[in-house]
């Protein structure tokens, strides 16, 4: 039997504010008197956008003011996320947004 090979590309991690690029290849050897599995991934952390404005720390900002952030290269969306604590999206979720967009509005807040 020849070994087989099989790949997943594109799976992502995500933890907190961090989020890993997680390329995964998994291979399978067969031979006569046994069976092998060899398992790995490679990681790469990613450039995450930074928010502009409001500034950080800012206080008594407006709710209606926007939300900006540099662009990021190789981005395929971006997602802003407005809550009562560190990764929650309690009070807001953009869902996805296009990467040719910068800055939104959130609305309802």
């Amino acid at each position: 039997m020849k070994p087989q090979a099989k790949s997943s590309t594109g799976l992502k991690v995500t933890e907190a504010i961090r989020r890993i690029h997680v390329r995964r290849v998994v291979c399978l050897a067969f031979a006569l008197l046994g069976f092998a599995l060899f398992q790995g991934f490679t990681a790469q952390a990613q450039i995450l956008a930074t928010v502009i404005a409001p500034a950080n720390g800012a206080t008594n900002v407006d709710p209606g003011a926007a939300i900006s952030w540099n662009a990021v290269s190789d981005a395929q969306a971006y997602y802003v996320y407005v809550g009562t604590a560190v990764g929650q999206s309690n009070v807001y979720d953009s869902g996805s947004i296009s990467t040719t967009i910068t800055s939104i509005t959130p609305t309802g807040l």
